[in-house]
């Protein structure tokens, strides 16, 4: 992942750098450990995921870890507690959500939306992890990471006394874990060379994206509905059916989750989702709890992460070529949001450096 010069004055630089374990009272660094998760258990927290996301309506969620819990802990929530543990993060409250599609989503900081909106402050995570579930074997999914663009593109520069921005770029991989600071700028590019595109280009995916989006919302809701307007009934075969394909479907699953400050209020809007609300309707809490130790074990122990001794740090490593030795070319890196939001006067930043080592490292 190459280095980068800023039009302003910012170089970024390839997909490596040192990286190391630290606890969670120190400033995080960007870390990827493969070998987290197995396949096996990838597969079943997807299905977690997809779960939770239905009944919570793809909101975020929040939990309290052990021991500050007042409520037992889902599946799901087990698997996110296990991974902070061997991570030595112990931050108390987590935030998390789930996405199965591979989509454009543009650099942007994890912000609390709701406070920006009420407060018009700008409050950021401690950490934000990414754990890649299920990953099609076309795509390479990387998410990108500024780990010097705190809070917004123009808010701060973490090291203000060097002229370079690290750009690191992270394949997504089935059971691998992504961890970088709260307040970094971060981005999933859809198309992968989208950074590369022209303005033109740009718009006209732009347009198509919207386009789509309004067929999809039309598409959700006929979907129930026959042609006189009446519910339809599924039929078994056919459910069948979608489950030999629903493999096929999938194209990056991934979970997303934040540790917020313990001595912070919790992000606003964000559901602290009990064991019944989980499920979609009150249940009696222990028996669902005796479900879940049957299904998963107690605590979720066969869902958990690996011990760590099985984890494969990878190490971050500088980008073959620098700008002096490949001619620059610029890209255009899509910033989320309003100004307040981005913290940046205009809705792109322009950046120069070796593209063809960049589009490599995309895929």
């Amino acid at each position: 992942i190459p280095v980068w010069k800023q039009q302003q004055s910012f170089t970024a630089i390839p997909s490596s750098t040192r990286f190391s374990k630290q606890d969670s009272d120190d400033d995080v660094d960007v870390q990827v450990y493969d070998n987290v998760f197995s396949p096996v258990a990838c597969k079943v927290i997807h299905c977690l995921a997809v779960e939770h996301s239905f009944w919570v309506n793809s909101e975020t969620s929040i939990f309290l870890r052990p021991p500050w819990n007042t409520r037992p802990l889902t599946p799901l929530e087990h698997v996110m507690d296990s991974a902070l543990t061997a991570l030595n993060d112990s931050s108390k409250l987590v935030e998390y959500w789930s996405r199965e599609e591979y989509m454009n989503i543009d650099a942007h900081v994890d912000i609390d939306e709701e406070r920006l909106e009420e407060e018009g402050c700008l409050a950021v995570p401690l950490a934000s992890h990414v754990l890649y579930l299920e990953v099609n074997a076309t795509i390479r999914g990387p998410t990108c990471v500024f780990p010097s663009k705190r809070t917004g593109w123009d808010f701060e520069t973490y090291e203000t006394d060097k002229p370079t921005v690290d750009l690191v770029v992270v394949p997504a991989v089935q059971g691998r874990i992504l961890r970088f600071p709260g307040s970094a700028m971060h981005a999933v590019p859809c198309p992968p060379d989208r950074w590369l595109m022209t303005d033109e280009e740009e718009r006209q995916v732009r347009e198509a994206e919207r386009a789509e989006q309004g067929d999809d919302d039309e598409e959700e809701f006929f979907d129930d509905f026959d042609e006189g307007g009446e519910e339809e009934d599924d039929d078994e075969g056919e459910e069948e059916d979608d489950e030999d394909d629903e493999d096929d479907d999938i194209e990056r699953s991934v979970l997303l989750f934040n540790t917020w400050p313990d001595d912070g209020p919790a992000p606003l809007g964000a559901k602290n989702v009990g064991c019944s609300d989980s499920l979609g309707g009150a249940r009696d809490e222990e028996h669902l709890v005796r479900e879940w130790e049957e299904d998963y074990g107690v605590d979720a122990e066969l869902i958990r992460c690996n011990p760590t001794s099985d984890w494969y740090e990878k190490l971050l490593t500088e980008g073959a070529t620098t700008p002096e030795e490949e001619e620059s070319s610029q890209i255009r890196v899509n910033l989320m949001g309003d100004q307040n939001r981005r913290v940046f006067p205009d809705s792109t930043a322009r950046l120069c450096g070796p593209v063809q080592e960049l589009r490599g490292s995309l895929g």
